[in-house]
């Protein structure tokens, strides 16, 4: 991270690097947990676990072991000059962050707090270089006095959204994803202790053994201790920068102030910590050392916590009796407010006529911005930030490695294949439902002879079969399929693994309950139609079904990369699979199908089409049949299905294919959705913007009447006595 002007370098230069580091903190290690660490040294840090122990002591030196060009402690101090992001809206600039200065130190917890699209997000994302495509910056950012990249070893992005695997204990949790990022040097034991020292560090020791819970299995862990778990997970690695996305929304008071007591904990062990906040309980924001308050993008205030209400005051914008200073700066910066002020308006009710007695958002905090960057505050913390920046410090550079491909994907097949057996939603409902639906199919079915009329009842048997099963794994497995995406997607925000490796890992971990589906369910219908008695055929016909099943998977997976919600992932999924239905050569014969589109691409690229062909060839060929006109199978196979010189297992070998061609394509698409999600939400932003404008557009519009505003005088040149303030009534051709 380093110095802009102009403009800024694209987001993409600014993005985590894959290099690991790794760090016992809070532990009596004085050196990153490494390939290289002596075990003795390892042992040290802990116990109590299978001979081991765990202690939590204060770390000294977080940063031990980086390589640095000086001396000193090895802390993360970042400091921010002039701050400016723009992003482009429909090819026009729009300035988000303005002229924002400030700094982060060790030991204290930096609170960026505004309203709704005051900028908060995008000053953290900034902070942590994780800007849109869309959006460049403009100012200076240094690390420990220097212009350097953040990498993953360093600093841990912990986003608001807990997205956890619902039927793992936290125990559990925790200690996979040691196993996941830690180094192969490191011993099972030693990975055990690490993961035990971190849910003791985040206060989850008594929960240790509860299942995480989800939407699925209510029960499980409340909001506050997902939360600390998720923070916990990062914290396996050790870094000395964590930044957090309003680490408190959606909690009840007692499980934010919690959650701001362990953080309170991180931070006095030597982390520099920098969270957003919306509006915080009284108790919670007693625990911010420093605050950054944000209207409008705009800087009002950058300093001790404690001191922004009494700074409120001296503007001219005092605290009311029985608001807590959040809720005040809410009510103050919030232009929601202004819309209550005019709706307060037309009805005069009197006991909200407090809210008149308010100027617009947009004056209040050009008014408060202007107060304070001519405050004693703006000087001392200018003062500060120019004195941290000149210290050189430790050059956090990364040098560890994490764990390889092989070990990571036998981990994240025994997580995925540890959550699907456990969760009896995920496949035994649909093997249950499956055998069901062939029960009834076979009973509809049930002995089909060789005659005439029964030629075409048996393609619809193998048609029904088969629909029935792929059908069953869209409506059943859609919400997990989307569950495990942003699973992915989440894990991949601080890289846990590759997506290679959870491409591989999912699809291993699948493989026996697939295979358990396609064995019971071909054992329930195969014989009660009738279908061919040959052992050949019935293998075939498990293995056409279980390739089927695998392919659908790849199709939904895909799917569920594209959605943007599970009720989306169904609606598409059914969409994708109908059309392959209908191309699929039961209902028109393949060479009847319009060739454009229908044929070519739709229905050659169809793994229903291979399928449904490899199963009539495997039940009709080298068959005879009674009273037909044709009795020879490979004449009735090209008469009934349109298919010349056939060959099943050609058909099948095609649909393996295909399931591993959709697996491929799910793997692209999830780095190039990692390209362009950036792009994602600088659209979704977009189009939030577009509305707040044209909001803003429609109170510019209104017919303006009767505003208040505060007047007092100053004190000694730089306060306001609030005593004598007072609010006068003026309207628009008064002069103030």
């Amino acid at each position: 991270m380093g110095d802009q002007s102009g403009h800024a370098s694209s987001p993409g230069e600014m993005r985590p690097l894959r290099d690991f580091q790794y760090q016992m903190s809070p532990s009596p290690l004085s050196s990153p947990v490494t390939d290289q660490t002596p075990k003795d040294l390892r042992r040290s840090a802990s116990t109590g676990l299978s001979g081991l122990s765990i202690t939590s002591t204060s770390l000294s030196s977080p940063l031990d072991g980086s390589r640095s060009s000086t001396s000193g402690p090895r802390t993360a101090t970042l400091t921010f000059k002039d701050l400016k992001v723009t992003v482009q809206v429909r090819g026009a600039p729009r300035v988000v962050i303005d002229s924002v200065s400030g700094y982060a130190e060790p030991t204290k917890i930096l609170g960026i707090m505004g309203p709704r699209e005051s900028g908060k997000t995008s000053l953290l994302d900034t902070l942590a270089g994780r800007l849109t495509k869309n959006a460049v910056y403009e100012g200076e950012i240094l690390l420990n006095g220097r212009r350097q990249q953040l990498t993953y070893g360093t600093a841990a992005y912990v986003s608001n959204d807990d997205v956890l695997v619902g039927t793992l204990t936290v125990r559990e949790t925790v200690y996979l994803s040691a196993l996941l990022r830690l180094p192969e040097g490191i011993t099972h034991q030693e990975k055990m202790a690490f993961a035990e020292c971190t849910i003791e560090e985040m206060g989850l020791r008594e929960c240790a053994a509860v299942r995480v819970g989800s939407t699925f299995h209510r029960s499980g862990l409340n909001d506050g201790e997902k939360r600390r778990l998720s923070i916990a997970l990062e914290l396996l690695m050790r870094p000395h920068l964590v930044y957090l996305d309003d680490p408190i929304s959606g909690l009840d008071s007692a499980s934010a102030l919690c959650l701001m007591a362990r953080l309170k904990c991180l931070a006095k062990d030597g982390r520099t910590i920098i969270a957003t906040f919306r509006q915080p309980s009284t108790d919670s924001f007693e625990l911010i050392d420093d605050l950054i308050l944000l209207g409008k993008g705009r800087m009002v205030y950058f300093g001790e916590a404690s001191s922004a209400k009494e700074q409120f005051a001296r503007s001219g914008y005092p605290c009311p009796q029985g608001y807590s200073a959040p809720e005040h700066f809410q009510r103050t910066l919030d232009p929601a407010y202004d819309e209550v002020k005019a709706s307060l308006s037309s009805v005069q009710d009197p006991e909200k006529k407090e809210l008149l007695f308010r100027e617009e958002t947009s004056q209040v905090v050009r008014a408060l911005a202007s107060f304070y960057a001519n405050s004693p505050i703006s000087t001392r913390a200018s003062l500060r930030r120019c004195e941290l920046a000149k210290k050189k410090g430790a050059v956090l550079v990364s040098n560890g490695r994490s764990a390889n491909f092989w070990h990571q994907l036998l981990i994240l097949s025994y997580r995925s294949l540890l959550n699907c057996t456990r969760d009896l939603c995920y496949y035994w409902s649909r093997l249950g439902v499956s055998i069901l639906l062939m029960i009834l199919i076979g009973t509809i079915f049930s002995g089909l002879g060789d005659s005439n009329s029964n030629i075409r009842a048996r393609v619809s048997c193998l048609f029904v079969v088969l629909e029935s099963l792929m059908l069953v794994a869209v409506l059943g497995g859609s919400p997990f399929f989307y569950q495990d995406v942003k699973l992915l997607l989440r894990e991949r925000l601080n890289p846990h693994y590759g997506a290679a490796t959870f491409v591989v890992g999912s699809t291993l971990a699948s493989l026996p309950f697939l295979l358990v589906m396609s064995t019971v369910s071909g054992c329930v219908v195969y014989f009660m139609p009738g279908l061919k008695t040959a052992f050949e055929p019935f293998i075939y016909f498990v293995l056409c079904i279980f390739a089927t099943l695998l392919s659908v998977e790849g199709v939904m997976m895909i799917v569920s990369v594209l959605a943007s919600s599970g009720y989306m992932v169904l609606t598409l999924g059914l969409c994708v699979q109908g059309v392959n239905i209908l191309v699929a050569g039961f209902f028109m014969l393949l060479d009847d199908l319009p060739k454009t589109l229908w044929r070519y691409p739709l229905s050659f690229l169809s793994f229903h089409t291979y399928a449904l062909r490899g199963l009539v060839v495997n039940e009709f060929q080298h068959s005879t049949f009674s009273n037909t006109e044709t009795s020879n199978g490979e004449a009735l196979i090209s008469r009934v299905y349109g298919t010349k010189d056939p060959s099943k297992w050609t058909d099948f070998a095609v649909v393996m294919c295909l399931a591993i061609v959709y697996r491929f394509v799910l793997y692209c698409l999830i780095l190039l959705y990692e390209r362009l999600e950036p792009l994602i939400v600088a659209v979704k932003s977009q189009h939030q913007q577009k509305k707040a404008s044209s909001r803003n557009l429609l109170e510019q519009n209104r017919r303006p009447g009767d505003s208040f505003i505060p007047q007092a005088r100053s004190v000694n040149g730089h306060g306001i006595d609030s005593s004598e303030q007072r609010f006068v009534e003026t309207s628009k051709d008064d002069t103030v």
